[in-house]
């Protein structure tokens, strides 16, 4: 959800059944930070996931929310910090080599917004995307395009053997 949606954890854990329209392939939901209302398509496979969690995951409850605590006798939404310690549990077990980045929940939201401007979507959807207001605060969430500033390389001249040979080569050993 995060990774697909760009969502964020408060997002994720407030989730419930009303918020999903499935005849439609959509997801409108209230985010808790900005109080804006959002409706994202729903991805096939996010979708899917869904459906697997709560026909193998989730725990049999009447509570409305889509994500639970797994731990009887109250099976309640989300803790705060829930979604941020399962996505930061499952990158680091995930075998790739994180080394001393951040990761966890808010780091998907990177991923996401990476994905995006790979695929050339505009930098004003990204941000709308990912809820934010301005589009200064998407841009601390796009890592650099590598691909498309090689487009932007310019051929560099062949130099003379001359110039590592001025002043006896001593710039240049």
């Amino acid at each position: 959800m995060i990774v697909r949606l760009g969502l964020r954890a408060s997002d994720v854990r407030k989730l419930t059944f009303g918020n999903i329209k499935w005849a439609m392939n959509t997801i409108s939901f209230e985010q808790c930070k900005t109080g804006e209302t959002v409706e994202l398509p729903l991805p096939s496979d996010a979708g899917e996931a869904i459906i697997d969690y709560l026909k193998y995951g989730r725990p049999a409850t009447g509570n409305h929310h889509i994500f639970v605590e797994h731990h009887p006798p109250h099976f309640d939404r989300l803790h705060e910090q829930a979604v941020s310690k399962i996505a930061n549990h499952a990158i680091c077990h995930s075998g790739i080599d994180i080394g001393y980045r951040k990761h966890g929940s808010h780091s998907l939201r990177h991923t996401m917004a990476g994905f995006l401007l790979e695929g050339k979507t505009p930098v004003p959807l990204i941000s709308d995307i990912l809820g934010h207001s301005s589009i200064q605060t998407t841009m601390c969430y796009l890592r650099v395009d590598v691909e498309n500033l090689r487009q932007c390389a310019l051929d560099v001249p062949a130099v003379d053997a001359c110039f590592y040979e001025q002043k006896g080569g001593a710039f240049y050993e």
